[in-house]
């Protein structure tokens, strides 16, 4: 081979190379910017997953006990309010010391024996009020345990409203429903039947709240309920 075809060889040779070369830069330059484009967007399913769940479970209602202490306004008696009527286990606590007796003190909500023949009582929840008399049929008394679920005295709602138990029968709502529990904002808790059945319970208790403006009932998760108790 003469050298003038060595030179054309060569060339050629150079040019092939430097058109391969280009190729390759113009594939690299192409897959930097789908991965740019693309390569960041995926998301982790595990985490999105973890999201959706924490945002679907709901707050567990608290349970909660509250008992007379120097805060509250204590009124004396004279009586044995027990002497008729002994004590029998009272629906506002779930513990078997707590009573209520006969209809000499049925506005009460739950009592205790605090220390020998005294006992006290619970006549407002909200208002942090009690009755203390001395009782020796209380003291000499045992009741039997309560025979279906406890209804707490207070209950706090969702929304930080609180509501407590109605004591007078006149205040019930008959028709048609009844409202045993009415509410600082002037609303009410509602069942069709007892007092116990206000209440649909598990993690989360909730209640059909009503409105003095309103035919139809709220469903409420309630963030706290509040039994008698030591």
């Amino acid at each position: 081979m003469d050298r003038a075809d060595s030179s054309l060889g060569a060339q050629g040779t150079g040019n092939h190379m430097r058109t391969l070369i280009a190729q390759l830069t113009v594939l690299a330059s192409s897959t930097l910017l789908l991965t740019a484009c693309g390569g960041g967007a995926t998301e982790d399913p595990s985490s999105t997953a973890e999201e959706s769940q924490s945002s679907s479970t709901a707050t567990a209602t608290a349970i909660e006990t509250l008992w007379v202490d120097d805060s509250w306004t204590i009124e004396d008696l004279a009586e044995d309010l027990c002497a008729e009527g002994g004590p029998h286990p009272t629906p506002y606590s779930p513990q078997e010391d707590m009573f209520i007796c006969g209809p000499t003190i049925a506005a009460s909500q739950a009592c205790a024996i605090e220390e020998g023949t005294e006992v006290v009582c619970i006549v407002d929840a909200f208002g942090k009020r009690a009755i203390r008399f001395d009782s020796p049929t209380a003291a000499e008394s045992t009741w039997g345990a309560l025979t279906e679920d406890a209804v707490p005295v207070v209950v706090t709602l969702e929304d930080g409203v609180r509501c407590d138990t109605l004591m007078d029968e006149a205040d019930h709502r008959m028709n048609p429903t009844t409202s045993w529990y009415r509410c600082e904002d002037g609303s009410e808790l509602a069942t069709d039947t007892d007092i116990e059945n206000t209440f649909t319970r598990g993690e989360t208790w909730t209640v059909q709240r009503s409105f003095p403006d309103q035919e139809e009932y709220v469903g409420t998760p309630l963030s706290a309920v509040t039994f008698a108790g030591r």
